[in-house]
C-alpha cells in the first residue's frame, strides 16, 4: 500500500499520497504557518476524524481528502523518515487516534 508522504515540496509542507498525483498543499502563508496548520490536522486526527478538508489550500471537495488520505494508506512519512505504520491489512484510517498522536509527536 501507498504511504501518506508529508514533506516540504516547492516551499510549502505538502500531504501526498505516495506513487499517485494526489497531494494537497496545508494553508499558511509560510512554513511555520504550516506547521501550526499541521499540528490542527493531527489533533483532528487524534480525535478519530477524518474531516481534514479545512487544512488545505485550494480544495474543491474537503470531503473527500481525509477518505483518500487515510483509507488508502497504511503508513505516515515525516519529511522523508517514517513515523507510522499499520499492522497486517489495516489502513490509518482504521486507527487514525494513534496514527494522529504520533503525528503530533513528530511536530
Amino acid at each position: 500500500m501507498p504511504a501518506l508522504l508529508i514533506g516540504i515540496v516547492d516551499g510549502s509542507w505538502v500531504a501526498r499520497i505516495a506513487n499517485t498525483n494526489i497531494s494537497y498543499t496545508f494553508l499558511g502563508v509560510d512554513l511555520e504557518d504550516q506547521v501550526t496548520v499541521m499540528r490542527g490536522f493531527a489533533e483532528t486526527m487524534e480525535s478519530g476524524s477524518n474531516a481534514v478538508g479545512d487544512f488545505f489550500d485550494g480544495v474543491l471537495d474537503p470531503d473527500i481528502i481525509g477518505p483518500q488520505l487515510f483509507e488508502t494508506t497504511d503508513s505516515i512519512v515525516l519529511g522523508g523518515n517514517p513515523i507510522y505504520t499499520t499492522i497486517g491489512d489495516e489502513m490509518i484510517a482504521d486507527d487514525l487516534e494513534a496514527a494522529g498522536e504520533i503525528l503530533a509527536a513528530f511536530l
